[in-house]
């Protein structure tokens, strides 16, 4: 059965609906938060998109890089994440102050 379970993430709150236990989720929330806390800590990025997308960037190399060191078990999960890294940097290049679409 579903359940809602309160987050803040970034400062902003959001409502998740899972069958996921609550302390799971909120602990989801906190690594989420702790991943763009180190982006923003650097201060080279003021945008709140840009500090979240590098964050994610972040995350995903490192998801991308557990298990055998160089790939995800799901193929489909590492296609997935291929597929946003792609679009990023199509949208994002270089994050280096320009602005995204």
């Amino acid at each position: 059965m579903k359940q809602a379970v309160e987050v803040t993430i970034y400062g902003q709150q959001f409502t998740v609906k899972t069958e996921v236990p609550a302390a799971e989720v909120l602990r989801a929330a906190a690594f989420v938060n702790r991943k763009i806390e180190e982006v923003s800590a650097g201060g080279r990025l003021t945008d709140s998109l840009k500090i979240v997308i590098l964050a994610l960037l972040n995350v995903a190399g490192e998801y991308l890089k557990a298990g055998d060191g160089s790939a995800v078990a799901d193929p489909q999960i590492e296609e997935r994440l291929k597929k946003i890294l792609r679009d990023i940097d199509r949208r994002c290049p270089e994050l280096n102050g320009q602005d995204c679409p």
